[in-house]
């Protein structure tokens, strides 16, 4: 027979999944700026704006942009100004 899960343990289920889950996030932003800095370099043009959404269960979307102070075509920038917007 289980126990019950005491409060502060759901607590802590719910810290770790959401840590897990920013984890996530963070590699695929990381990798769809890499992507994304790639198909830039190679069409020898680069961009300004830099545009999040995120589509959830049940299809609820955040969308946020922001706009770089100049044009970028660097996986890095793309990333950092990508990843601000989740704070947002």
């Amino acid at each position: 027979m289980h126990s019950p899960l005491s409060h502060n343990r759901l607590q802590q289920l719910g810290q770790s999944l959401q840590q897990l889950t920013l984890l996530g996030l963070r590699y695929t932003l990381r990798a769809l700026a890499a992507e994304v800095a790639a198909a830039a370099r190679q069409e020898h043009i680069a961009g300004r704006t830099v545009t999040l959404k995120i589509r959830f269960c049940g299809f609820e979307t955040h969308t946020r942009q922001r706009r770089l102070p100049r044009h970028s075509d660097d996986a890095r920038t793309l990333f950092a100004a990508a990843w601000s917007l989740t704070r947002h």
